[in-house]
Order: C-alpha cells, then sequence, then structure tokens
C-alpha cells in the first residue's frame, strides 16, 4: 500500500513538471486580486480564492504574470502565491489518491479471491482427474490381464497340440510293434501247428509199421 502511495505521489509530480509552465497556487490567504498589470492602480480582472492554481507566464521582482486554467491572464503579487500546493490542496489529494488506492486495493482483493477460488475449483478438477487416471489405469490393467488370457489358451492349445502329436506318433510305433508282434506270433503258430501237422503224418506213417511188426513177432 505505501509503495502504491509514492507512486501516485510521483505520477502527480511528473505529470506537474511535464507542463509548459511551471504551476503557482494561491497561499493561504482568503482572497487575493488578479489585476491588469503590475499595480494595485490597475483593474481587477478576478478575485481567486486559496488554493487556485495557475501557470506562471513570467515573474517579476513584485508581480507574476499568470494564466489561470480558462485561460484569462493577469499580474499577483509574488507574496501571495507558492510554488507547492498548499497543506489543504494536498491533503484533498492525497485523500482522492488514497481512496483510489482503497478501490484499487478492493479490486485487486477481489481478483485474488477470484483467483482463489479459481485455483481451489482446479485442484478439485485435478483431484478428481487423478482418481480417474487411477480407475482407468486399474481398467487398463484388467484389460491387459483379459488380452493375456486368449495368448495364455493359445499357448497352452499349442503344448496340448504338441503333446498329442507326440502321442499319436508313440501310438503308431506301438501299433507297428504291436502288428509286427502279432505277425511274428502268427507266424511262430503257424510254424508250431506245421510242426505238429509234420510229426501228426510221419506218425501216421510209420506207427502202422511198428504195430506190424510187433504182431508178426508175436
Amino acid at each position: 500500500m505505501f509503495k502504491k502511495i509514492i507512486l501516485a505521489v510521483s505520477i502527480l509530480l511528473i505529470t506537474a513538471t511535464a507542463q509548459a509552465e511551471p504551476i503557482r497556487y494561491v497561499n493561504d490567504e482568503i482572497v487575493i486580486t488578479l489585476r491588469a498589470g503590475q499595480g494595485d492602480e490597475y483593474r481587477i480582472i478576478r478575485t481567486l480564492k486559496t488554493g487556485t492554481a495557475m501557470d506562471l507566464l513570467e515573474e517579476q521582482e513584485v508581480f507574476s504574470r499568470v494564466k489561470l486554467n480558462d485561460g484569462t491572464e493577469g499580474w499577483v503579487r509574488n507574496q501571495y502565491i507558492v510554488s507547492e500546493p498548499i497543506a489543504r490542496i494536498k491533503l484533498v489529494d492525497l485523500t482522492e489518491v488514497l481512496a483510489k488506492l482503497q478501490i484499487d486495493h478492493k479490486n485487486a482483493q477481489k481478483l485474488f479471491e477470484e483467483a482463489a477460488a479459481e485455483r481451489d475449483a482446479l485442484l478439485n478438477v485435478r483431484k478428481e482427474l487423478e482418481k480417474q487416471n487411477l480407475h482407468l489405469a486399474q481398467e487398463n490393467a484388467e484389460l491387459e490381464a483379459i488380452a493375456a488370457r486368449p495368448m495364455e489358451i493359445e499357448r497352452h492349445n499349442n503344448e496340448l497340440m504338441v503333446e498329442n502329436q507326440r502321442l499319436a506318433a508313440e501310438h503308431k510305433q506301438a501299433s507297428e510293434e504291436n502288428e509286427s508282434l502279432r505277425n511274428s506270433t502268427v507266424q511262430k503258430w503257424f510254424l508250431v501247428g506245421a510242426g505238429v501237422l509234420l510229426l501228426g503224418l510221419i506218425a501216421g506213417l510209420f506207427l502202422p509199421k511198428i504195430g506190424n511188426r510187433r504182431r508178426s513177432s508175436w
């Protein structure tokens, strides 16, 4: 607040020094006269109240030629004018500056409160977005797990196919071995049967002869 007051006063001072002519003010006298010339014998153009501002056009030893805000020119005694506003004018100016600064302060306070409310709203939105992000992350993990299941099933199916192929190969090999064993057994039984048949034939041929010989010897 103090810096703003200094800034406002500085602006007022800069504005005052930027004008073409220096400004003078009627001092604390109640009323002075603006005359047409340098002396009391000249006619009075206007009476000036305390605090009246005027531009200094020419300064002499006793009188100074000045111009009022409405363009009226005349002469006033130097003893009645000063180079700075009187205390009452300064007080009014500072009061106006203070009032303006108070308004600026209220506006700034309002902007601050609005910014704080907007910040709180943004924080709430951020928290909500973080919750949604967490929820989406969980859903994403679930979807990844679901998506991984077909891959796992496919891998398991591939393993079963490989195992099935292995079992089929083993079954084929066992079938071939069984067929070979069966053929071998059939051959063996065939040979045994052939041998038995052959022995039967031989026995049929020789047994009658042996019987006749026994009867002959009797």
